[in-house]
């Protein structure tokens, strides 16, 4: 896997693989393997490669092609690292606001940008680098400029990003053909894609029917004069067949761009609800090359997963979007048991007979099972799957609305109370709002640092610890939820650090002094969580934070982080999350920052009106200038209704929970006039999707 000699921390017994004698250096991808000097390492790679690596491709009937650790894996261990087959712009439909260039995909507005000078499509400059560059835009280039027409409106239907990504997998045939028949070998699960779906008619429209009427049609025309194939396989099965490869195995790539890459070896990872790895991206530069390393200890014969859905949704939320995404059932450990490995992430509470709670909790009998009954572990009462699904539901679109209001604490401290009444302390929309108010104490003015109560920094403190112990058992490797441990662990040392401070000199030290400790350690773990987030604002902060050796002196030591003051306004987009863009996530806002308090919180600035909620730094992306101050409205909005304004939509706002065709005005989304979304039923007769 690696073709480095890194290591010289070999035992002095250690002998060079290449010629027996006396060798201290170690391979870096295995560190089994040890070399004398960098030339024999590289004399015996076609020999060492096939071992280096820590696994194996099998095949079973259940899972199809997936990885299996050939020898123990330790936490950080590279597993594999590779390029990707094919990237470039997400293949996602976007009928307003920003589109990513063509060349660098940073987001820009279609209507006043310039043109590629070859094929006259949107970019972000005419001298972008990946305009001529063969294996970004430059052999593209030749397919798209064989429309001579350009347009002048309607210019998210006349450029079609969503669509080069297929365009780029087709291209694969005249740049590679191992990397092309790499690709067709990836799963695209046409067994639930085929004529008649849903998905197969908006393939067909969306993609087939457009590159063939515009480009496909005068390729071939072109192959006809020239009597040779250009593109010998560019059939509509062949192209109905890519897409469901791109929807099943790519992935997303958040840096301040907008693209997806599929790897041939990465794909072949399986899901599991608590995986036992994570990967990082490099840049462009690198070519978006991906790492992945073991976020856990990985026995000799154990599986390699990782997760395509939210680590932070319950079993019923994840298994949905699993089979509607990548139509497969998970059946791992997490979603068999009914508490979630003792999480109790979906649990309800049981609303017991007459109006007299029993104490207990309503449980899932069968996790896997679509149609299980729910019932109490104290008593005898039950409840069917479409009671639980309705009141989730119903309790999640208040969780959202609350949340996307700027609320205030008070408003949260209410929202918590009222739902406690219905869901377990620990289920994942409680989650979701104690997340959301730890992060307003200290932060919102009533609440400030030299304003909050002891009883609430205390109260602050164990609602970090208590949420921290639920992020641990969920993804106990910080495989994908590193943000969510990295907020919790900064808030925990910040609430012990004010606290301390105030209580020192009168309270009892040796109290005082394992909260320092705590706060020492917390902050120590919150650093080494976000190692890998260097681009999120919490990390900037902490990175600055130095940790004193002496935790537990009778000194209190300097805890305060440093924060920048001041920020240059930037022209942003809002790109929401990697997993679902729905509700909580509106993805073409258009905004600028107006300001950065001394939290790293940003206000924001549209053209409707300044954002109510604040901001944190990873929920936006930088792109080209847009607006700028001056054209930012003195009134506030809601991030819902810019959303709205912008897109001209708000689809993922509204859901409803419809047992038929949501084909009238009865179906809540219908009357609103937007698509029904993966927070609707899971009724596959649907007909407004």
């Amino acid at each position: 896997m690696s073709e480095e000699a890194a290591n010289s921390n070999s035992s002095p017994a250690s002998v060079c693989a290449e010629c027996q004698q006396p060798a201290n250096l170690k391979c870096s991808g295995c560190k089994l393997v040890s070399y004398c000097s960098k030339d024999h390492q590289k004399n015996n790679w076609q020999v060492h490669k096939t071992l280096c690596r820590p696994f194996e491709i099998q095949t079973s009937p259940d899972l199809g092609k997936h990885l299996i650790a050939t020898r123990d894996i330790q936490p950080g261990d590279m597993i594999l690292c590779e390029s990707p087959l094919v990237y470039g712009p997400r293949p996602h439909i976007v009928e307003a606001g920003p589109v990513p260039c063509v060349g660098c995909f940073k987001l820009i507005m279609c209507e006043q940008s310039p043109r590629c000078d070859g094929c006259g499509w949107p970019v972000c400059h005419s001298s972008c680098q990946g305009l001529k560059d063969p294996t970004n835009h430059g052999l593209e280039c030749l397919i798209l400029g064989l429309r001579p027409e350009g347009a002048i409106n309607n210019f998210h239907d006349f450029y079609r990003q969503d669509t080069l990504m297929v365009v780029r997998c087709l291209l694969l045939q005249k740049k590679g053909q191992k990397k092309w028949e790499q690709l067709m070998e990836l799963e695209p699960h046409l067994e639930a894609r085929g004529r008649g779906t849903d998905v197969y008619k908006n393939v067909e429209e969306r993609i087939v029917n457009y590159l063939e009427d515009n480009f496909l049609s005068r390729l071939k025309d072109l192959e006809r004069k020239a009597e040779r194939d250009l593109l010998p396989e560019a059939s509509a099965s062949v192209i109905h067949r890519i897409a469901g490869i791109l929807d099943v195995n790519a992935l997303e790539i958040n840096q301040d761009a907008e693209l997806s890459a599929v790897y041939p070896t990465t794909s072949l990872l399986e899901h599991s609800c608590i995986c036992n790895t994570y990967h990082v991206f490099d840049d462009a530069s690198q070519n978006y090359k991906i790492t992945v390393r073991a976020a856990v200890p990985i026995k000799k014969g154990e599986h390699i997963s990782t997760m395509y859905t939210h680590a932070l949704w319950g079993t019923q939320a994840r298994r949905e979007h699993l089979k509607e995404t990548k139509y497969f059932s998970c059946n791992c450990r997490r979603c068999k048991d009914p508490t979630e490995l003792g999480t109790y992430l979906s649990a309800l509470k049981c609303i017991g007979v007459d109006d007299r709670p029993c104490g207990g909790n309503q449980l899932a009998i069968n996790p896997c099972d679509p149609n299980t009954e729910w019932a109490c572990d104290k008593c005898e009462v039950k409840l069917t799957n479409d009671e639980v699904a309705y009141l989730v539901n119903k309790i999640g679109e208040e969780v959202d609305y609350v949340q996307l209001s700027n609320p205030t604490v008070k408003e949260m401290r209410e929202l918590l109370t009222k739902i406690l009444t219905f869901l377990h302390p620990h289920h994942y929309h409680i989650y979701s709002v104690k997340h959301s108010l730890l992060q307003l104490y200290g932060y919102q003015q009533g609440y400030l640092p030299n304003q909050i109560s002891d009883e609430l920094l205390i109260k602050k403190s164990e609602m970090c610890r208590e949420l921290i112990e639920v992020t641990k058992t969920v993804d106990p490797g910080n495989a994908r939820l590193t943000l969510y441990s990295g907020v919790l662990y900064h808030e925990l040392f910040l609430a012990n650090a004010f606290y301390v401070k105030r209580k020192w000199h009168v309270e009892d030290k040796k109290q005082m002094v394992l909260l320092v400790e705590e706060a020492v350690s917390a902050l120590a773990e919150a650093k080494q969580i976000l190692k890998n987030e260097s681009s999120s604002h919490v990390w900037n902060g902490l990175s600055d934070v130095e940790v004193p050796d002496d935790g537990g002196s009778t000194k209190v030591p300097n805890l305060s982080p440093k924060y920048a003051s001041t920020l240059n306004p930037e022209s942003l987009g809002d790109t929401g999350e990697n997993v679902d863009r729905g509700r909580t996530a509106p993805r073409n806002i258009i905004a600028v920052v107006t300001s950065v308090n001394s939290s790293g919180l940003y206000k924001l600035g549209t053209k409707k009106g300044e954002l109510q909620r604040l901001c944190s730094r990873n929920e936006f992306t930088p792109v080209n200038t847009f607006m700028d101050e001056n054209d930012v409205p003195t009134n506030t909005v809601t991030i819902r209704t810019a959303s709205g304004k912008s897109s001209g939509s708000t689809q993922g706002f509204v859901s409803c929970n419809c047992k038929r065709y949501c084909s009238d005005k009865k179906c809540k989304c219908k009357s609103k006039d937007v698509k029904c979304n993966s927070k609707c039923h899971s009724n596959s007769s649907c007909k407004n999707k």
